[in-house]
């Protein structure tokens, strides 16, 4: 049970410790929030668009070799 609770409390430990340094990378996001929706929006129809029309499938073969 020990092990269990320190492995789930390391994360948030973490996450703790980093927020300082990711502060401007919130306050950066916040002001910029429309335009992240937009594009990762985009990025998502892109890659369902590859996927129905299999080229996605062909795109990743082209990776193998990182696997």
């Amino acid at each position: 049970l020990i092990a269990y609770s320190a492995g789930l409390a390391v994360p948030f430990l973490a996450a703790a410790l980093a927020l300082p340094r990711l502060q401007p990378l919130i306050e950066w996001l916040r002001r910029h929030h429309r335009w992240v929706q937009v594009v990762a929006g985009a990025f998502i129809i892109v890659i369902g668009v590859m996927i129905f029309l299999n080229t996605f499938a062909r795109l990743a073969n082209l990776f193998t070799f990182v696997l």
